[in-house]
This record gives structure tokens, sequence and C-alpha cells, in this order.
């Protein structure tokens, strides 16, 4: 039986959709919104083949955790003349700054600085593999999430790191957008045992900063108040964060996007 598509004419919107691939399967016949409350559906496999640009970024974000020097991650960058050519796109601002070219990619890495690094890799690590039917949509649920998680630790009065927080929220959906197991997603790029708490036993000190963003995405507005009660935060103020987390994941993939465009044209 063929597999139902609409007309050239019509435009469908599909509700309560259970699992990520009930949504593959529906933007691949042409449905132009779909939503739900989303679990992953089938296991994830146990080995793939990892882009290299994520697993280098993985590793790099995990000596930047690890407390690695200056010079250790600048040598990591240097062994992917891709990443390290981004690194030098993403400093080129403070390098005009400074009225001349960058000297090293370690001046590169001090320039850009372990937080910003922390975030810049974890955008890069979303936007690796764009195999996926519904990519765009995962990473800019998982920047979401994780700006969310980053406004909310500021919000509560920096108890707990923002830059790891951030991270931790954008893993969160790691395992569908490289379609591998969470566990073999977490071994890339070893966090703090407090984002591996949260990640994989909903539990531990950061699981309600996930959990407010979970509990905001899937409307369950009694969850919601519980994680708002543990981080002493009101709901009104969860609720426009996850506003502001939203507006800069779509203009943070916005401008992946045109430099996904500029690199394409500039090939020769």
């Amino acid at each position: 039986m063929e597999p139902w598509r609409p007309s050239a004419s019509e435009r469908w919107v599909v509700v309560n959709l259970r699992t990520y691939e009930e949504v593959s399967e529906a933007v691949r016949n042409g449905v132009e919104f779909c939503c739900g409350n989303f679990v992953s559906g089938a296991p994830r496999p146990d080995a793939r083949q990892v882009p290299t640009l994520a697993l280098n970024a993985a590793n790099i974000l995990s000596a930047i955790i690890a407390g690695r020097s200056t010079r250790e991650i600048a040598e990591q960058f240097k062994a992917d003349t891709a990443l390290s050519h981004r690194l030098l796109q993403a400093t080129r601002s403070a390098a005009f700054a400074l009225n001349r070219p960058l000297d090293s990619i370690q001046e590169a890495v001090t320039m850009l600085g372990a937080r910003e690094l922390y975030r810049w890799l974890s955008v890069l690590l979303m936007s690796a593999d764009s195999r996926s039917t519904i990519a765009t949509a995962l990473h800019e649920t998982a920047l979401t999430r994780g700006r969310l998680l980053e406004l909310l630790a500021h919000s509560t009065g920096g108890a707990h790191p923002a830059e790891q927080l951030f991270v931790t929220g954008t893993f969160s959906l790691l395992d569908l957008i490289l379609n591998i197991p969470l566990e073999v997603a977490l071994a890339m790029a070893p966090l703090p045992a407090q984002a591996t708490e949260a990640l994989i036993g909903e539990s531990g000190p950061w699981w309600p900063y996930l959990a407010s963003a979970l509990a905001i995405e899937r409307d369950e507005p009694a969850k919601l108040e519980a994680a708002c009660s543990a981080l002493k935060i009101d709901l009104s103020t969860a609720l426009d964060l996850s506003r502001q987390a939203r507006e800069w994941a779509a203009q943070t993939i916005g401008l992946l996007r045109n430099r996904e465009t500029e690199r394409a044209v500039a090939r020769p």
C-alpha cells in the first residue's frame, strides 16, 4: 500500500504524535507542522558512524570540562582543519577589534574563552549531522533547552554553572540528533556527575532545570510548578525565560544556515 501524502494544494497539520520517528515519517510525507508529547520510540542502534566533526567537537568539549590547558585544547583543534577554520571564523570579530589577524589557534582559543567555547562547541555538535528529516527541528529544540537551562541558572543566583547546564540541555537530545544511544553520546564527552544524573536518572541537583524545560515543551503545568518550586523561581519567570530561549535558538539556527550557505557558495 502506498503511503498517504497530501496533494500539492493541501496543507496539513498533524497533532498528538508520540515519537520522533512518527514526526520524521510525517515530514517525509509532506506534513508542514507536527506536534505531540514526544518520547524516544525505537531503540537507538548500538553503534553508528558518528560524523568526524561531532566526534572531534565532543572530544574538545570533554577536554574543556576536564580543565585541560589552553595549549592542549589548541592542539586538539589543530588536528581538525575544518574545526580550526570554524574557530577562526568564530573569533573573526575579536580579531577585527584587535585590528590584526590572530597569530595562532591557541590565541583564538584564549580569545573565545572557556565559557564561550562551551556554548560554541555545543551548538556545533548539535549541527554536525543534518541527515535526519527533522534535524533542524531537533537542533532548535536542543538549543532551546540548553539556553533555557543557562538562563535559569543565572536567574537562580548562579549556584550551578550556567555553561555546563547549557551543555546538559543540548545533550538531552544528542542521542536523537546523532542516532546513537544516549549513553554512547555521553561517553563521547563525559559530563559532570550532576549532568549525567539529570540526563540518565532524572534526579540530582540539576534535574529541576531540565524538568522545567521538558514540562514547558510537553505542557505539563503540575510538573512545571514542581520544578519551579525546586528552583525557587516564579512560574511566570520560567515561561518568560523559555520565550527568550526559543527566540535565541531560532536566531542561532538562522545564523548557522546562513553560514552554511556562504560556505557552499564559496566552494569552487
